[in-house]
């Protein structure tokens, strides 16, 4: 396995600062090794950014997507951006045209891509649409359009056996699961999808998610999204009361919540939605495919299978899934499949998620098991304020959807004590990879909320979430190893 080197050899050294993890040309994570890395990082410090060789793909383009944008870039005075169909074309366009009337569309035929040419102006509301949507072409796909190939879509084989293997993983019929090119594009389709049905109505963002999806409801909708943070008791009532008034257009939540791995009653939630006719939307990234079956209780399931599918962190993906057993069914199926492209998909990507996805039950048993001694050992030490895990947090609600003995998943968050003074020294010297992403072979740590709520900081702390939080995802590296880390940073 290609990553093999990040469990005894993390990229946490100050002089890493901007290599790629892992050491692959389409590598998905970036390395932010010190506290003061993240800052520069978050304030676009010019050397810090030219430093940068990776990032991750929906904020920061890739560099051989850079290179492409300028190679297909006809006026000097406008930007573009490329997506892989006419349809996510004519969706980035639309956006972009409500915000600036000069922006447009124009096919390569013999490349089989779509650039969308806006104004230098609207760059960034073209960049938030690419980090929102999730739609644009990949990295692999500007390498092969570099070297001047006709780009090839999905042949359909890596797709059907990623299909088959998410099947079996689920429990769920490969005819109602769909692979879009990110995570982000599955809630992205899931929220257009929901719009069609009603289309006058109001979302709601049910827990404190990660925070695109919230971003997403409040940019790409005209009213107001409700938002319930604490998804707990308290919220469950005050919105039943809203509900019962007021009709909304569907419900997002997460099963467990990233960062702060909350668990909302998703069977409460359902009795809801079924009295108030709404759909029920469920990231469930953090369940690992294997440890929950929140799932059967959704309207609309999504998965990130950059992360645990993947493991290898060189690779963007998602899955969404549609269940014919919850009301919507019949409504969302021909509206999602009217939507939905195979060719969406890069046949380089593809091919590259089946090949990683090998020895997922395997894999994901391991970090379960390993990521308990971790919380084990960290809510015992001294020097912890709190921690959140699902072992631990909510562990009454996640028991009821848990499938497996040790099935509580491989990321967990914690605040240290006397956090102002004591968080950067512990960040600087955690010998984990730094860096976003989770659910990787190789244990992973960053300051999640300084990194996803930079300019909100406060907010965020409003909403529960401290800004010297510290997130780890765990790999595969023995336990043993990875608590001798944590004890001399803490130390």
């Amino acid at each position: 396995m290609m990553t093999n080197n990040l469990h005894t050899n993390p990229l946490c050294k100050k002089e890493q600062f901007g290599e790629p993890i892992p050491n692959d040309d389409h590598a998905i994570s970036v390395c932010l090794p010190t506290w003061e890395d993240i800052v520069n990082y978050e304030e676009r410090e010019p050397d810090s950014i030219k430093k940068l060789k990776a990032g991750y793909p929906r904020f920061v383009y890739h560099p051989q997507i850079d290179s492409i944008h300028e190679k297909f870039r006809e006026n000097s005075n406008n930007e573009i951006q490329l997506y892989p169909t006419y349809k996510a074309a004519r969706r980035a366009l639309k956006f972009l045209i409500s915000k600036n009337p000069k922006a447009t569309i124009k096919s390569y035929p013999k490349s089989n891509v779509y650039a969308v040419e806006f104004p230098k102006s609207s760059l960034k509301d073209a960049k938030l649409y690419w980090q929102l949507s999730g739609e644009g072409i990949s990295s692999r796909c500007a390498s092969s359009l570099l070297s001047s190939k006709k780009i090839t879509k999905s042949n359909g084989s890596d797709y059907e056996k990623v299909k088959e293997k998410l099947s079996k993983l689920l429990t769920v019929d490969s005819c109602d699961i769909y692979i879009f090119p990110s995570g982000m594009s599955a809630i992205y389709t899931a929220m257009n999808a929901i719009k069609k049905i009603f289309p006058d109505r109001e979302f709601c963002q049910f827990g404190f998610p990660y925070g695109d999806t919230l971003k997403l409801l409040e940019n790409f909708n005209s009213k107001n999204t409700l938002f319930y943070p604490n998804a707990d008791e308290i919220d469950l009532e005050q919105f039943e009361k809203i509900v019962s008034e007021n009709p909304i257009a569907g419900l997002f939540t997460e099963f467990p919540s990233n960062p702060l791995l909350k668990s909302a009653d998703l069977k409460k939630l359902r009795k809801l939605a079924n009295d108030f006719h709404f759909p029920i939307v469920t990231d469930e990234t953090l369940g690992a495919l294997l440890n929950t079956d929140a799932h059967l209780f959704s309207d609309i399931s999504t998965i990130s299978l950059t992360k645990y599918f993947s493991g290898e962190g060189n690779v963007m993906s998602g899955a969404l899934i549609i269940n014919p057993n919850q009301p919507f069914y019949h409504l969302l199926k021909p509206l999602i499949e009217s939507e939905f492209e195979e060719e969406m998909l890069f046949e380089d990507d593809i091919k590259q998620l089946n090949k990683n996805s090998v020895n997922i039950l395997d894999r994901i048993s391991t970090i379960n098991h390993n990521t308990l001694e971790i919380v084990n050992y960290l809510k015992h030490h001294k020097a912890i304020e709190q921690i959140w895990h699902p072992s631990i947090t909510d562990t009454t609600i996640y028991n009821d959807f848990k499938k497996n003995d040790n099935g509580y998943g491989g990321v967990l968050s914690f605040v240290l004590k006397n956090a102002s003074k004591k968080t950067c020294d512990f960040y600087d010297k955690i010998a984990f990879s730094k860096g976003p992403n989770l659910g990787a072979t190789y244990s992973l740590c960053c300051p999640f909320v300084m990194l996803a709520h930079y300019n909100e900081l406060e907010w965020a702390e409003k909403m529960g979430a401290s800004r010297w939080l510290i997130r780890l995802s765990i790999g595969l590296e023995p336990p043993e190893n990875l608590i001798d880390r944590l004890n001399f940073a803490l130390s």
